[in-house]
């Protein structure tokens, strides 16, 4: 099988992306009818979303990937294949039909107990996810084995599409967070039956063989408990949040995670799920992986690392021009979770290789190391500062001391040198070094005003960057530009 990491990338960035800005534009859109409250609400949904996908959701298809050869001397058969496809399928299906009924039931058991309204109706409405999702999950991951991303692009930036455009209409309309789930719901649904449109996979549940049972099983439990880490990695600190300040705080907090964190996550995932498979199908090939995973980190650099120097030095004008006095609180995490992003962008695509190996327990084991570490760090935060600005230093700083680990622990699997590979893109750390140093002294001495103010100094911040960036790497662009008809084509909708 001959396959492009680099072009795959492309393909998932590029429609990354779009996505990401679709959603980004419709944030922008609505933050002013959410406000504060809104998003401390936001924070409260996904607390709770987060426990019923860690009781029941395991990563079936993680298993699938690590477990089907699909090239190489160690190729799976394709009676093999095909009933592991149906394993996961089985496996999904149920699943998601428990957690469509338990999240419908608490929807209704614990109003007024550990929320109120309109995040009950966001539930139920939230739960028609789960079942949605059942045929377009078994298809995704199919495509993603197979490493062809083109199809899952498209469906993402279908799906993101009508999601966003419904999330819009509906908040301005007056419903608020219902509206904003009625949204996601819609973009789900889309990618779902785009996805089930062009995957050639015909359902079929089955017992699961005998011979099958305990490598899935076993596969299931680590999966399992390194999800329970990741959740509680990602909300023990909102938990406490809740318990240590008020409402509006959280929503400042979420705010500036949502408009950086969030959107680099997003295509951090894009990145994940191109790599997750590269890895497991090339793992014998470590000068072919090596130079994929070289590339990648250059293209995000090049694609995000620019807009996060320039926001963090431009935060204050950004927020309060484009959401006003009433986000000026925000202006500080704003600054932090932007060189949050720089930092994880030189790990990124490194994170998926230990789950790509089968290396369950070592992930388990970082994850929950992540976890009493960040949750010390909350709590200490929490109890004897209260400060929001340096709960969101203590997220960033353990995030990245977890990530790093994970990052170099899987390249010594690999026998890459993490040194080597990270010495590779020095140009780039240069590039955005240059472009640091100038937005601060173009913001010292030159105060913008308003829109054109603006424009005029990220115009010439982002001329600066091009030039340096065309200078000290010109491959990159190089490669950029032999690969431009991918970034096009990903929207034909032609079979």
């Amino acid at each position: 099988m001959k396959v492009s990491g680099s072009s795959a990338a492309l393909q998932v960035l590029t429609g990354s992306f779009f996505g990401k800005f679709i959603n980004l534009v419709a944030l922008a859109l609505v933050t002013p009818h959410l406000g504060p409250s809104g998003f401390g609400q936001l924070v409260v949904v996904g607390i709770i979303l987060g426990i019923f996908n860690i009781v029941i959701d395991i990563g079936f298809e993680n298993y699938y990937i690590y477990r089907t050869k699909i090239n190489g001397p160690e190729r799976t058969s394709t009676e093999d294949i095909e009933t592991i496809e149906h394993i996961v399928f089985t496996l999904r299906f149920y699943s998601n039909l428990i957690l469509f009924i338990a999240q419908i039931v608490a929807s209704f058991a614990l109003t007024g107990i550990l929320f109120d309204s309109p995040v009950d109706t966001y539930l139920r409405i939230l739960s028609l996810n789960y079942l949605f999702a059942i045929p377009g999950r078994i298809n995704e991951i199919r495509f993603k084995k197979r490493m062809q991303f083109k199809v899952v692009a498209q469906s993402k930036v279908l799906g993101d599409l009508l999601g966003a455009t419904t999330k819009v209409i509906l908040v301005f309309s007056g419903l608020g967070l219902v509206g904003w789930a009625i949204g996601i719901v819609a973009g789900g649904a889309v990618n779902t039956i785009y996805l089930a449109w062009k995957g050639d996979y015909k359902p079929r549940l089955i017992t699961i063989p005998v011979r099958w049972r305990k490598e899935v099983f076993w596969f299931a439990r680590h999966s399992w408990l390194s999800g329970v880490g990741i959740y509680l990695n990602n909300q023990i600190g909102n938990i406490l949040l809740k318990a240590y300040m008020p409402l509006n705080n959280i929503g400042y907090l979420q705010f500036g995670y949502s408009y950086t964190v969030e959107i680099q996550s997003g295509i951090l995932a894009s990145q994940l799920h191109v790599m997750l498979p590269y890895y497991s199908n090339f793992q014998h090939d470590r000068p072919r992986v090596s130079k994929a995973i070289n590339q990648l980190i250059e293209l995000s650099l090049l694609v995000m690392g620019g807009p996060a120097i320039i926001g963090a030095v431009y935060a204050e004008e950004l927020v309060i021009f484009l959401f006003g006095e009433v986000w000026r609180s925000a202006v500080p995490i704003v600054q932090i979770y932007c060189c949050y992003v720089v930092m994880r962008i030189l790990v990124s695509p490194c994170l998926s290789i230990l789950s790509a190996l089968g290396k369950m327990k070592e992930t388990t084991l970082i994850t929950y190391s992540n976890l009493i570490l960040g949750a010390l760090a909350s709590l200490f935060v929490l109890v004897f500062t209260k400060s929001i600005i340096w709960y969101a230093v203590a997220f960033a700083a353990t995030g990245l001391a977890t990530e790093y680990v994970k990052a170099i622990l899987g390249l010594k699997l690999l026998k890459i040198a993490p040194t080597a590979l990270f010495l590779d893109v020095k140009m780039n750390l240069i590039c955005l070094a240059i472009l640091f140093c100038g937005a601060f002294a173009l913001r010292y001495f030159y105060q913008p005003e308003g829109i054109f103010g603006l424009a005029f100094s990220f115009g010439l911040l982002l001329a600066v960057l091009f030039i340096i960036q065309f200078y000290l790497n010109r491959k990159v662009f190089v490669y950029l530009f032999e690969k431009l008809k991918i970034s096009t084509s990903f929207l034909s909708l032609k079979k």
